[in-house]
């Protein structure tokens, strides 16, 4: 059997280390960005970049814990200094439901009303979208 390995993108991410509402501690889509780097720069090495994919160029902040990327976020297009999107490449951030970088369409599936689906084969990938949750899985 194929392993489907979910890569969280442009998110509003509840885990351990990520919070979707003002208040909480964590990163979420729609905060400064002043207010990201003072809440992760205590704990974790944050470091910004230039990345380039189809779209052009773009800057990032990566979030790194004993050289291991475990996400980066992007800015607002229309506002530099605001949370635009979060992408999660660690397999130990989660959502509330266990579902994180590692998980099956299986393990997705059981956890989550699948909404759509899209199949990217320039990039040999899928994209799911999901009920009740900000997320392209």
């Amino acid at each position: 059997m194929k392993r489907a390995i979910i890569i969280l993108g442009a998110v509003a991410l509840i885990a351990s280390n990520c919070g979707t509402k003002k208040g909480e501690t964590g990163v979420y889509v729609g905060q400064p960005i002043k207010e990201f780097i003072s809440i992760f720069g205590q704990k974790y090495e944050v470091k910004k970049d230039t990345k380039y994919g189809d779209g052009g160029e773009y800057d990032v902040y990566q979030v790194f814990e004993n050289d291991e990327e475990l996400f980066h976020i992007t800015f607002q297009s229309d506002n530099p200094n605001f949370v635009g999107g979060i992408s999660i490449f660690s397999p130990q951030i989660k959502t509330e439901k266990g579902i994180g970088v590692g998980s099956t369409f299986a393990e997705l599936k059981s956890k989550y009303q699948i909404s759509e689906i899209r199949l990217l084969p320039e990039w040999d990938a899928m994209f799911v979208a999901v009920e009740g949750f900000s997320a392209t899985f």
